[in-house]
């Protein structure tokens, strides 16, 4: 294969130090409920529908639990040759993950505490890489991109965006613009003219407890779907936990002022008056006196998350079998037909660039070009570059 080497110009966009704030689903949501209160309306409607209807979202009354949900999924890697171009490795065991905590096998159910463990919530949801996009061609449901727009991460990051009534969109990124650590949408909140923000953004190094990120920081996905499945924070529809007791509008969450760190078998942080210097369960019944409160939560910042209850099961398959946003259509067997065929093997994409990102050499200088080449499935791939008008014109190394 002759490969071709342009220049091109790039200019990325300055991005000041960031703190990660976990998450800024909340943040976004409310700025856009302030120009559109018809979706905040819409939020609170499916909400209270579900909450009136005791959890069963069939209208013939029947609830089919067991019934597995797949959910076909395409990551976007915005990079620009960093370490943000995360590998596959990574994205491999970040649907690991999410296949293991929404299927409530993940090991770490046995620390959470007494008041909790017959509410563990098992979501008979799956997740998949595409093996086919969106027109037909084989896949590996990893898509990499060269752009500046690894530095901004806002919803203009949110490049070739497979079609959302087909596909769950992650895009991972180096920096998120409001210094958060990954954000997504309710499915009310994108419809219409809003589709082009539907999806996950997230941090490279919150993705899995693999590559450049660590299981301290494993749940963030987990937890962005959910926010895209329509599960607020435990405390509610605000970025401020440990401020205020809320409630997130599913009866088997207790009221909460949301953590930040957790208070399993420590005291509180100081700054937390009057309960400073408390330790668990005292520090978690901020709320309800005599009820504990469900701080080990995904969809909590306690960082100790390990568990969603019954009814945030419930509510995510609700979303689901609604049909907003095109969740149903998703799931749905034509379309995991089309999407996720077994047995579809994928091309390997040819990517490089030069080891000191050189776009412009001087004429007889040597440049060393690293192999970036991506989608590749075999263990013991073999490369052969042609470069035209070079003192070395064909080479089979790996990083000529």
């Amino acid at each position: 294969m002759k490969y071709l080497i342009y220049i091109l110009l790039a200019f990325p966009l300055f991005v000041g130090a960031q703190q990660d704030n976990w998450c800024g689903t909340s943040e976004l949501t409310n700025d856009l409920w302030a120009t559109h209160p018809e979706l905040k309306e819409a939020f609170y409607e499916q909400m209270a529908q579900f909450r009136n209807s005791n959890g069963v979202f069939d209208k013939d009354g029947e609830e089919p639990d067991t019934i597995i949900f797949t959910i076909p999924v395409v990551f976007h890697v915005l990079h620009e040759y960093g370490v943000e171009n995360i590998s596959d490795a990574q994205i491999h065991r970040q649907i690991d993950i999410l296949n293991r905590d929404y299927a409530k096998l993940n090991a770490d159910t046995a620390s959470v505490i007494p008041e909790f463990q017959s509410i563990i919530g098992k979501a008979y949801i799956r997740f998949k890489l595409a093996t086919q996009d969106p027109v037909g061609n084989p896949t590996t449901g990893i898509v990499r991109h060269f752009t500046h727009e690894s530095n901004i991460g806002d919803a203009y990051s949110k490049l070739d965006q497979w079609p959302r009534s087909r596909y769950l969109n992650i895009w991972t990124v180096k920096k998120i613009y409001s210094g958060a650590a990954g954000y997504s949408q309710y499915p009310t909140n994108v419809e219409g003219a809003a589709g082009f923000m539907d999806g996950v953004v997230v941090l490279h190094n919150y993705v899995a407890d693999n590559g450049t990120s660590n299981p301290y920081s494993s749940r963030a996905v987990t937890h962005e779907v959910g926010h895209y499945l329509g599960l607020p924070h435990v405390w509610g529809d605000n970025n401020d936990p440990m401020q205020a007791c809320g409630d997130d509008g599913i009866e088997d969450t207790p009221r909460t002022r949301g953590y930040d760190f957790c208070p399993l078998n420590q005291s509180y942080p100081s700054g937390y008056p009057p309960h400073s210097g408390k330790t668990y369960p005292d520090n978690a019944m901020i709320c309800n006196d005599t009820v504990v409160e469900n701080f080990q939560n995904y969809m909590d910042y306690s960082y100790c998350s390990h568990m969603f209850t019954q009814l945030q099961v419930k509510y995510m398959r609700t979303s689901l079998k609604s049909n907003t946003s095109g969740r149903m259509t998703m799931v749905s067997e034509a379309n995991l037909a089309n999407s996720i065929p077994d047995g579809v093997v994928a091309d390997p994409v040819a990517d490089f660039f030069t080891n000191s990102k050189e776009i412009v050499s001087c004429v007889g200088s040597s440049v060393k070009f690293n192999n970036y080449s991506w989608g590749i499935t075999t263990s013991s791939p073999t490369y052969t570059w042609t470069f035209e008008d070079a003192d070395v014109t064909t080479s089979n190394d790996v990083n000529p």
